[in-house]
């Protein structure tokens, strides 16, 4: 079963890798109908193991059934993931937060005909003193020492591909919800 587990990881970073490839060198994506539940338990597992890890609770608040979108499943689940890594990164920088314990929320809303994947985490939110919320979302910005600021350009850009949105509600010291629209 664990040697299962691992073919399958590796086989889905294969599929990641060739989706972001495909992204940077603007080619088609896959299209097809996909179950939004299964993307944000899917993402929610992935990650787990991380948050685990580092003692951060996930919650995921998805309607028992949910209308089939259009889009890369791949893709939407790369996105959460990176949104996720945010909020733990976030977490983990805000330190104890003064015997809180770290927390990320994934909740799924369906908005006029769109699905409203929502991440929202009890981490330091940004300093809008030192980045706006318009540079954050620029690539090669960054909060922290140790980061690329590629993860929010690249959910932009699928959410872009997805004719979507993405949009942060940022609360300065107490968090930041990121909703990504397709």
């Amino acid at each position: 079963e664990i040697i299962s587990d691992i073919a399958a990881d590796e086989e889905r970073a294969d599929l990641v890798l060739a989706r972001i490839r495909s992204m940077i060198k603007q080619q088609t994506f896959t299209v097809s109908r996909i179950d939004p539940v299964a993307v944000v338990r899917d993402a929610a597992t992935l990650a787990q193991v991380r948050l685990k890890n580092a003692g951060i609770s996930l919650s995921v608040d998805c309607p028992a059934a949910f209308p089939e979108i259009t889009g890369d499943s791949i893709l939407l689940q790369q996105a959460l993931l990176n949104l996720i890594n945010n909020s733990a990164d976030a977490i983990g920088a805000a330190g104890d937060r003064l015997g809180q314990a770290g927390a990320i929320t994934i909740r799924l809303r369906q908005e006029d005909r769109s699905a409203a994947f929502i991440v929202s985490d009890n981490g330091r939110g940004i300093d809008e003193q030192t980045h706006s919320l318009e540079q954050v979302l620029q690539p090669f910005e960054t909060n922290r020492p140790d980061g690329l600021g590629m993860g929010l350009p690249i959910v932009t850009t699928i959410a872009e591909q997805h004719s979507g949105s993405l949009s942060l509600d940022n609360r300065p010291g107490d968090g930041l919800t990121v909703t990504l629209k397709v």
